[in-house]
């Protein structure tokens, strides 16, 4: 059994800490470790687990706060709702293997099921990666839903949706172009031979494959 420490007042963290308690844990409020600044998540001992909003650059500043403290640190980022608690969260983690050697049985408790989360890459992957996944299912969400009714001949503004997907696809890359950065990375994927270390620099790499042409093409005479 685990006994969790949730740390500030998000919704998410109710959710969290009824899931916990649903899988035989113990999860109740209380103070974040000596040191650390005002902090939203979850502790367990000394491992501190960072589920506050925020993008990459905040988690990596996190997380060397909490390594000179001579805390391990994990981020989790995903879309939760309080469905979770009955059926688990989805979860997209960043952190070194020791840090998630320590998570393992939290991170199972708190996924659908053992497991059945995603680890992303070091502190900040998590957190990029979501915020991609969000932004790519926005122009899905716009788009009309088709019925015996509607056919695609019906919708007059294709080329406004279409633009919206490209302008979303521009911005991504900006934000993978940071993303790579702030890891000391490059831009260009791997060849097949030589796999990424990270699937999110790997997710980032292809966003700046697709983002790069629009790129060139809005600088075109």
């Amino acid at each position: 059994m685990l006994t969790v420490t949730a740390i500030g007042s998000a919704p998410h963290l109710a959710w969290f800490s009824q899931r916990l308690a649903g899988q035989g844990n113990t999860a109740a409020p209380g103070p974040p470790p000596a040191g650390l600044p005002e902090w939203t998540g979850l502790c367990l001992g000394s491992l501190c687990i960072d589920s506050a909003d925020g993008l990459h650059w905040a988690r990596q500043e996190r997380a060397a706060q909490c390594h000179a403290l001579g805390l391990d640190y994990v981020e989790l980022a995903g879309p939760w709702q309080e469905q979770g608690t009955q059926w688990g969260f989805i979860l997209f983690v960043g952190g070194d293997e020791a840090a998630l050697q320590r998570a393992r049985p939290l991170l199972d408790a708190l996924a659908p099921l053992p497991g059945a989360w995603m680890h992303c890459g070091p502190a900040g992957a998590a957190s990029f990666t979501a915020c991609v996944l969000a932004a790519l299912s926005l122009p899905l969400a716009a788009l009309p839903t088709l019925s015996p009714e509607l056919s695609p001949r019906d919708i007059t503004d294709w080329q406004a949706i279409l633009s919206h997907q490209l302008e979303t696809v521009r911005q991504l890359g900006i934000l993978a172009r940071d993303y790579l950065q702030s890891q000391g990375l490059r831009e260009a994927p791997p060849s097949l031979s030589e796999p990424s270390p990270h699937y999110a620099a790997l997710l980032a790499q292809l966003l700046l494959v697709l983002a790069t042409p629009l790129d060139t093409a809005g600088d075109a005479p």
